[in-house]
Order: C-alpha cells, then sequence, then structure tokens
C-alpha cells in the first residue's frame, strides 16, 4: 500500500506541476515514445537476464505490491519455534526430532507456527540445519561457519532482482533520448510544414526525454532498491536463526539461545525480553514431548 502510495504521489507532483505552468497533460500521453522506451526497456532486460531472474523479479515485484515484511509477530513466531525445537531437544535429544524433520508440514509441533510454516525457506533452512546436527558430530564453529555460507550465498541471489532492475532503471534516461531523436527524426521530415505542426512534433519528441528520466528516477529505481530492501529484511531475519542456533548448539539453555537471537533483532522490530519469556513459559507448559 505505501508503495503504491508513492508513486501515486510522484504522478501526481508531476501532473499537477506541469498543469500549474499551464501545460497539456495529453501531450505527455505520447504512445509511440511510451512503446519505444518500455519496449527497449523490457527487451533489454530479457536479453540480458536468464530465465531464473526474470521468474526472481516477478517473485519480488510481487512481494513488494503485496506488502509482504517481517513484522515482530513473525520474529516472535519464530523464536518460539526455536524455543520449542531447543526444548525438545534439550530434554529428549537430537533424535527426538525425526518425525518432525521427516514431515514438516505435517508435524504437531511445527503447526503451531504457521507463519513459520508458510515461509518454505525459514522451514527448509532451519529443518536442513538439524538434520545436519542429527547426522553428524559437527562442531560449534563449523555449524556456524556453514550456515554464514549459505546465508551469503542466499542474500547474493536475493539481490539479483534488485540489481537486474536497477540496470534497467539506469538505461531508461537514455532510452528516452532514443525516442527523442527518433521524434527529432520525423520532425526533420515536417520542415515544410507550419510552425505549429513542427512545434507538435518537437514537443511530441521532447517527452520522450521526459518520460525515460521520469520512469527511472520516478519508479523502476524506487522499486529496485525496495527489491533491495526486501532481501536485506530477509538476511537479517535469517541471520536472527542462524544466532539462535548457533547459540543453542555451542551448549546455552533454550532460553538464553532465543536471546542470543532476539538480541540482533532490529529494533524497531525487536521482541522485548518479556514477551520472550512469556513465550518461552508457553512453550513449556504446552509441550508435549
Amino acid at each position: 500500500m505505501i508503495t503504491i502510495l508513492g508513486l501515486s504521489i510522484v504522478i501526481f507532483a508531476v501532473v499537477i506541476g506541469y498543469r500549474m505552468e499551464n501545460g497539456n497533460v495529453a501531450l505527455l500521453l505520447q504512445l509511440p515514445e511510451i512503446i519505444v522506451i518500455s519496449g527497449a526497456a523490457i527487451g533489454g532486460f530479457m536479453a540480458a537476464a536468464p530465465r531464473r531472474v526474470i521468474k526472481s523479479v516477478v517473485v519480488g515485484l510481487k512481494k513488494i505490491f503485496a506488502g509482504t515484511h517481517y513484522s515482530k509477530s513473525d520474529y516472535l513466531e519464530c523464536l518460539s519455534l526455536l524455543g520449542d525445537i531447543f526444548n525438545v531437544v534439550k530434554r529428549n535429544g537430537l533424535m527426538a526430532l525425526d518425525n518432525d524433520l521427516v514431515i514438516p508440514h505435517e508435524s504437531k509441533m511445527f503447526n503451531k507456527y504457521p507463519t513459520m510454516v508458510k515461509n518454505k525457506y525459514v522451514m527448509l533452512f532451519i529443518v536442513d540445519t538439524f538434520k545436519t546436527l542429527q547426522a553428524s558430530s559437527i562442531s560449534p564453529f563449523d555449524i556456524e561457519q556453514l550456515l554464514d555460507s549459505e546465508l551469503q550465498m542466499r542474500h547474493e541471489c536475493a539481490v539479483v532482482p534488485s540489481r537486474s532492475v536497477g540496470t534497467v532503471a539506469d538505461a531508461l534516461p537514455a532510452l528516452g533520448i532514443v525516442a527523442a531523436v527518433l521524434g527529432v527524426i520525423v520532425t526533420m521530415g515536417k520542415m515544410n510544414e507550419t510552425p505549429d505542426v513542427i512545434g507538435q512534433s518537437i514537443s511530441v519528441a521532447l517527452t520522450g526525454t521526459l518520460l525515460g528520466v521520469l520512469l527511472s528516477y520516478g519508479f523502476v529505481g524506487p522499486l529496485s532498491r525496495h527489491l533491495e530492501h526486501i532481501a536485506d529484511d530477509e538476511r537479517e531475519f535469517m541471520n536472527t536463526i542462524k544466532i539462535a542456533i548457533t547459540a543453542f548448539v555451542s551448549g546455552m539453555l533454550p532460553q538464553v539461545a532465543m536471546e542470543f537471537g532476539r538480541r540482533v533483532i532490529p529494533e524497531d522490530l525487536r521482541p522485548t525480553f518479556e514477551e520472550v519469556e512469556l513465550a518461552f513459559d508457553a512453550i513449556k507448559k504446552s509441550s508435549a514431548y
């Protein structure tokens, strides 16, 4: 919603400012210029990006307009899930997680945390980590190195859509010039026409430059930055999981490991110590393991 509001303000400000100078808004709606700029931008993007990148950009744009962001409740639910897992392992050992890890979506424990179950990557990260812990006597240092490597790889993949859209944003002003030059070429073929006709043709040509710059800095560029923020938010969320698991593997008590995770949550999204403590108390009371 905020993204749509921001883009609407861009349009509103440009149109209102133009109208205050007695500009004719209809002159800005030049379909040939729009086709040249948008078509060249989309075609260039498709030529430069493999299919997986195109797919990731589409998924990223859906996240932007769907308002998919991590909230304080998501962090608290994630810590509660980890605390539940830690509590089971502390009481009954890693092998007590066998049934939960084999079919996570049918696990009674995991299904107490529906938001986390719906997040495929979070579930995969947690499940694979504890399967690794079950399969080998890996040291806390090594598990931290493993998780760091995965998160770094994941973040590199997550910022690819932002970089790709950013490249398109950088190209748009130049494509606007291309559209303007084409308009000038058309104008040169009308030199025998009246000044009104020539002036109209020149205004159409200049619209190409305007649209290229406006699309770059008012629309596509900000969307690229938003995609980068989404990737950063995901890295922060996954880092919370990594820190908590690493602390637990290092020998910390479940509640203390949860606190390690809580401390690296961004301040505006961080649950209080009391909220996490209450969540862990609820886990201990409801645990059937």
